[in-house]
């Protein structure tokens, strides 16, 4: 069965999507809600392709000149804040917010992330990246300026406190030994601390302090669950492990999109905030249509379609047909390709 219309929570937050295949799970989620009978259709043929935005090689170059720009900007914040210096939301909102307008729509965002690599440097650059997420995300739920600004400069400074783990340890390949990982999962306690000395306002300090926070008390540093995260430190959350899944690391190269998709799906329903986790995950696909793909069989195309009730297994435009990925389960999306 196929949901017909949105279901939104009692502070209207978008639970289940039109589109979304019910499951067991979120079928008891809704009841919980108060729902007791909604509308359905039957899962809907892909008919032909839908158009994209266009990324030509002038616009990747142009943004991934401002996007260093930015990044030597934010480097140059970190030392500034961690030097006793204060700094106010719109002094710090200007580095993401230089990329933001480059791109036009947010929804535009994804396709240009995915020709940036940060790997030489990747704390500065997937702060960035949190910051511009979390200005989508924002956007998905129609915040208005000043707290999408909030939740944007949460995302960049969240993970200021690294900056006093010795690079050694952000840089290590293996795996943590037990004593560094107890180390590792002190940063948040010292971004708290960093960016409340120079009185940060607080959706920027528990951002920072909570991003690693887990509705079912599973994350750290304090193990609290549910009601006791903020707002902000949600938004946060969620952009964190996208971004981190999606690009590449010294210990891993990056998973494509549409594999973390399934993965958040499947491992993160009750471990992230399910009304955001929800939203994001409706929506999230649709930015990788027109992006060239390479399946698990080296084929390359272009994804054309998302079939809503499976959005990480979308529609595939080879130069043959096309190959829709919900009916083909052999096949896989490998990786994501840039312009040129």
């Amino acid at each position: 069965m196929v949901v017909n219309e949105d279901i939104y929570d009692g502070d209207n937050v978008l639970m289940l999507a039109r589109g979304t295949v019910l499951t067991r799970e979120n079928i008891e989620s809704i009841k919980k809600l108060g729902v007791r009978e909604l509308d359905i259709y039957r899962r809907l043929q892909f008919k032909q392709p839908v158009l994209a935005y266009h990324l030509d090689q002038t616009r990747v170059r142009d943004f991934k000149h401002q996007y260093a720009r930015s990044r030597n900007e934010f480097k140059g914040l970190i030392k500034y804040i961690s030097s006793g210096n204060q700094v106010n939301v719109d002094q710090a909102y200007r580095i993401p917010g230089a990329l933001l307008s480059s791109v036009g729509s947010t929804n535009n965002l994804f396709a240009y992330l995915n020709h940036v690599d940060g790997l030489d440097d990747h704390t500065l650059g997937h702060s960035i990246n949190v910051a511009l997420i979390c200005a989508v995300i924002g956007n998905w739920f129609n915040l208005n300026k000043d707290d999408t600004k909030k939740i944007v400069v949460a995302g960049l400074l969240h993970d200021v406190g690294k900056s006093l783990l010795p690079p050694m340890l952000l840089n290590k390949a293996g795996l943590f030994t037990p004593e560094e990982w107890v180390q590792v999962k002190k940063h948040p306690i010292h971004g708290y601390r960093i960016l409340h000395r120079v009185r940060i306002p607080k959706p920027m300090l528990v951002g920072a302090l909570m991003h690693h926070e887990r509705e079912d008390g599973s994350g750290y540093p304090f193990g609290v669950s549910q009601g006791k995260i903020p707002m902000s430190a949600r938004f946060v959350a969620l952009a964190d492990i996208y971004d981190a899944m999606t690009s590449n690391r010294c210990y891993r190269n990056s998973m494509s999109p549409f594999k973390v998709i399934r993965l958040l799906l499947n491992n993160y329903y009750g471990v992230l905030h399910t009304g955001i986790l929800m939203t994001f995950l409706s929506r999230i696909a649709e930015c990788y249509v027109g992006e060239m793909v390479r399946l698990t069989d080296g084929r390359v195309g272009k994804v054309v379609f998302i079939n809503s009730g499976n959005p990480a297994r979308p529609v595939v435009q080879l130069t043959d047909g096309f190959i829709n990925l919900e009916e083909t389960t052999s096949l896989d999306i490998d990786s994501l390709l840039t312009v040129g």
